[in-house]
């Protein structure tokens, strides 16, 4: 699928060699004890794409090096200061502009709210 994309299919064989990566890593972490409560992946896309990682017009260059790794899943214990996000990047000031959305991505809770294993059921 790769090669008929025009794409590298080295990436397959060497992820690190032919992948490139950030000049910049920076943790958000955890404001208090307790545990994982939310995780709104649309918000940590918007941080991302406002990085570069993403485009807003068909025309916008996307830089593949910017990114998040999420280091905690919801419903993981917490405590002040633990790393919930590892953001990656290559533009201080595309950072600080981002960054609201991290934070307003990850909030940390007492205790968990059970969920349950089924949504709702379609007829």
């Amino acid at each position: 699928v790769i090669r008929a994309q025009g794409g590298d299919v080295a990436v397959c064989h060497n992820p690190k060699a032919t992948w490139p990566t950030s000049g910049h890593r920076k943790e958000y972490c955890a404001d208090g004890d307790g545990i994982t409560g939310k995780m709104d992946a649309r918000k940590i896309g918007i941080g991302v794409r406002a990085r570069g990682g993403g485009r807003i017009r068909k025309e916008d260059a996307v830089d593949l090096s910017v990114g998040v790794r999420l280091s905690k899943k919801i419903g993981d214990p917490v405590r002040r200061g633990d790393p919930v996000l590892e953001i990656y990047y290559n533009d201080d000031a595309k950072l600080q502009e981002a960054w609201p959305y991290f934070e307003a991505a990850c909030t940390v809770v007492e205790q968990a709210k059970p969920r349950p294993l089924i949504l709702r059921r379609v007829v």
